[in-house]
């Protein structure tokens, strides 16, 4: 099946889930559970089909270097956020916050928390196919790559291109994949 085909599925599995912020709220906590060594890290601020990660936003602010993705062009630049940081509506409707723009190749990021459209066991990340994430990566490889997804995300196989890159860890609200040859 194509990556479209497969897109369009998991967007009408996602049209049916119901108690998204229950949900979301489970797979935050399994990431607090994690046990991770990071100072920095890149969260995102969700759109509805996506996991709400607001919580680790919030908690994360208070003892680590915590950073947002802001869409210029075809690249994500980042921003350093604190609790004071406004956010305006940005590329695709989605939260972005307002700052001072940082180049990806500038700063060192330890844990990214991304979010997926659709993922399989071998932690192959399947996004909404602008490559944004994927060009992040090429430019900043962060020690820790972490997808956040629901269950109803989980496909049985993703064909992986040459540029696409596979995660270290996806969550979900009932189990943890990990790829067990990383190194944290």
């Amino acid at each position: 099946m194509s990556k479209r085909l497969i897109r369009e599925a998991i967007k009408d599995r996602l049209k049916l889930l119901e108690n998204k912020d229950v949900l979301s709220k489970a797979i935050c906590d399994k990431v607090e559970g994690l046990t991770l060594m990071f100072s920095s890290v890149l969260l995102y601020k969700a759109m509805p089909i996506e996991v709400n990660v607001d919580s680790l936003i919030e908690k994360y602010l208070n003892t680590k270097h915590v950073y947002l993705p802001k869409v210029v062009g075809d690249d994500i630049y980042l921003v350093k956020i604190t609790k004071d940081t406004t956010y305006n509506v940005g590329a695709f409707n989605i939260l972005e916050p307002n700052g001072e723009l940082i180049n990806p190749k500038d700063v060192k990021i330890d844990l990214c928390i991304t979010p997926l459209l659709g993922f399989d066991k071998s932690l192959n990340r399947l996004g909404k196919g602008k490559g944004y994430y994927d060009r992040f990566f090429a430019k900043n490889s962060p020690k820790i790559k972490l997808g956040v997804a629901y269950n109803a995300q989980e496909i049985e196989k993703i064909d992986a291109e040459p540029h696409d890159v596979r995660l270290d860890i996806v969550v979900t609200e009932d189990k943890v994949y990990e790829n067990n040859s990383r190194k944290i």
